[in-house]
């Protein structure tokens, strides 16, 4: 949950949604995008992510886990949407506790600054930049290969992601230009 006020003065709920299935693999999704006018307090949050659960059909029973922007209307324990939401939890008899996190992106971003993975960025970078130069010189519009950075933390990771999906292909070009890749066939 993140809630901004627009240049109109407008406050905006988004709800996004992660979840992860029996094989592991995360999904991501944005589930709305609320413009909230009147009152901007943690039951009118509240009644937003309630309508979503509603209309999506999504068990509470499933929720472990809450990220607010850590305002007062967000994460009050009793008024707060993070309070309302373990209210109602306990009425579906819900077997978990909610966990509620706030400034979470905030966190990530140091735990990043700490997690220096030069060893391994400096390579994939170099890949990057290879096939990025490859696609200029045949004018391709596929030459926008998105660059991680330093502020989005989160791009560092789908690059990497990105990369490892698709080693197999990128070491088969790779050896086809002369290039070496024995480092993306390195489990390690």
């Amino acid at each position: 949950m993140d809630k901004s006020t627009d240049v109109t003065y407008t406050a905006q709920l988004a709800i996004l949604v992660c979840g992860v299935d029996s094989n592991l693999c995360v999904t991501e999704e944005i589930l709305d995008f609320k413009s909230m006018h009147g009152t901007n307090i943690g039951k009118d949050s509240f009644h937003n992510v309630c309508q979503n659960v509603a209309d999506m059909n999504l068990p509470w029973d499933k929720l472990i886990g809450l990220t607010t922007d850590g305002a007062p209307a967000m994460y009050g324990e009793k008024n707060g949407l993070v309070g309302r939401i373990r209210t109602r939890m306990l009425k579906e008899n819900c077997p978990y506790e909610l966990t509620a996190y706030h400034f979470i992106t905030y966190q990530g971003s140091l735990c990043v600054k700490g997690l220096r993975m030069e060893h391994v960025m400096t390579t994939v970078m170099q890949i990057i930049n290879f096939i990025q130069s490859f696609l200029w010189d045949i004018d391709s519009e596929l030459a926008d290969i998105p660059y991680h950075t330093e502020v989005l933390w989160l791009s560092r990771g789908k690059v990497l992601s990105r990369v490892f999906e698709l080693s197999k292909d990128i070491c088969q070009f790779m050896e086809g230009k002369g290039k070496d890749s024995t480092v993306l066939q390195d489990k390690e």
